[in-house]
């Protein structure tokens, strides 16, 4: 069971899909064989924005142009089969998909193979380190481990270097110190909640926010920087001198008002990350940010991300979904109007969701005598099968609470208008359908004080 743990935590902080620096806009094009499998379309997206840059039929002999205008990376996905493989999308590139029996997805193209290595080893040295990792005698006993796996990759990948071009081996030298980096900001920031001058941060100095490559992973640049902020302010003084500070921090304009283009789209996608600066933020400040960046270039990539936002805020009519009961019933959201709805959003995968689920049904019970309350367990597996399959390995005590299924829902409306970004992610609706908390704390005690203080006339 720890182990799964370990493996659901390294999948959801390190599967990455970048973008890389500014290059000049030229063609490439996908070929597609096949070797005796069936898995329907296929789709190409790009970095940060996770724009679709092609739809395609997977047949043998398939194939298609398209451009881009930078240096990127992608991710080739297989919706039918659940298949994914990361790609580097560089000028000119002919890229060569091929689809095994197994329907997995390769390209056979080296800079790809060690761009997935790199992901996946990653996940791989976490789940068989994790007793170390996650238990040692200090938090500081953990940076050499991740030191020397760091190394090892690095070696690896040079002695690649004659068979790479320069954009690939840049890249891949850099993907392997962010993706440490990532996970040892996870661990620091979340596991251990460490303090900003504790020594274990001191890694912060290696990053440099002017590399051209650290746009493939932006999110490690904001984390240095708030490092650094509150080890010379102590505390947050609000979103605002923090978007300055990064400024100030940024001698290239065009990485600073990125940078500032991907923390408040960090702070609307995931708060839970950001637990010092969300207490700061609301809908009235995102509006004012929102503003200040009206000249920012990268103002686009808020977009989707602001209008879910504003769509999940306190007072906002609840967007009324259909899903499906275990009896394969459909039931929509607006059935229960009249009543205050509780939504647990999870998934079979999502090992915090399962270890949350035991107290979230108790909560179901203590309010069972309230007739004005229901509780909804609401999957967003992406495969009914999926959810199905959890129920068949588990037994739980009966509980009035409605297990539900949006199939694959944190990619579809449903996701968006409830800014689900990452799970659990707990809701409370009120009976009028307006949303009332769409980012409900832990269940626990709190979370029942909280409940309660709603249904007390």
């Amino acid at each position: 069971m720890r182990q799964n743990i370990y493996a659901e935590i390294a999948y959801l902080i390190i599967a990455l899909v970048v973008q890389l620096p500014a290059a000049m806009g030229q063609s490439l094009s996908l070929q597609v064989e096949v070797a005796e499998a069936s898995v329907g379309q296929v789709t190409l997206e790009e970095g940060i924005t996770t724009r679709q840059l092609l739809k395609i039929e997977a047949k043998t002999g398939t194939g298609t142009n398209f451009r881009v205008d930078y240096y990127s990376t992608g991710v080739l996905r297989s919706t039918a089969a659940d298949k994914s493989y990361l790609v580097c999308l560089t000028p000119a590139r002919k890229i060569k998909l091929r689809i095994a029996a197994d329907s997995s997805l390769t390209t056979h193209h080296l800079a790809d193979s060690l761009l997935n290595y790199l992901w996946k080893s990653n996940n791989n040295f976490i789940v068989e380190n994790g007793s170390l990792i996650f238990n040692p005698r200090k938090p500081s006993d953990v940076l050499p481990l991740f030191e020397a796996f760091r190394k090892e990759r690095a070696v690896l990948i040079q002695s690649q270097a004659d068979r790479l071009s320069a954009e690939e081996l840049a890249l891949l030298q850099y993907q392997n110190d962010a993706r440490i980096y990532s996970f040892l900001f996870y661990f620091g920031r979340m596991v251990q909640n460490l303090p900003a001058e504790d020594t274990f941060f001191d890694f912060v100095e290696a990053i440099d926010p002017e590399n051209p490559w650290t746009k493939t992973l932006p999110q490690n640049i904001l984390y240095r920087f708030e490092v650094n902020y509150l080890r010379r302010q102590d505390s947050l003084q609000s979103i605002s001198a923090f978007t300055d500070y990064i400024k100030s921090s940024t001698q290239n304009k065009d990485q600073a008002a990125f940078y500032q283009a991907i923390y408040l789209k960090e702070l609307m996608e995931s708060p839970s990350y950001w637990t010092k600066h969300v207490q700061l933020f609301d809908a009235a400040v995102l509006e004012k940010a929102l503003a200040a960046q009206n000249q920012n270039d990268y103002r686009y990539l808020l977009e989707k991300s602001s209008a879910n936002y504003f769509h999940a805020q306190k007072g906002e009519v609840a967007f009324d979904f259909t899903a499906v009961n275990r009896e394969g019933e459909e039931v929509k959201l607006s059935d229960f109007a009249g009543k205050f709805v509780f939504i647990d959003n999870w998934a079979s995968w999502c090992g915090p969701c399962i270890r949350h689920r035991p107290t979230v049904l108790e909560l179901s019970r203590q309010f069972a005598d309230q007739e004005d309350i229901v509780f909804l367990m609401v999957s967003v597996d992406a495969k009914e099968q999926d959810w199905n399959r959890y129920f068949s390995r588990q037994t739980e005590d009966t509980a009035p609470a409605a297990d539900l299924l949006v199939e694959n829902g944190m990619e579809k409306t449903y996701g968006d208008r409830y800014n689900i970004r990452f799970i659990p992610k707990y809701v409370l609706i009120d009976p009028n359908g307006k949303i009332i908390d769409a980012n409900l704390p832990e269940p626990g005690p709190g979370l029942e004080r909280l409940l309660r203080q709603h249904l007390t006339p």
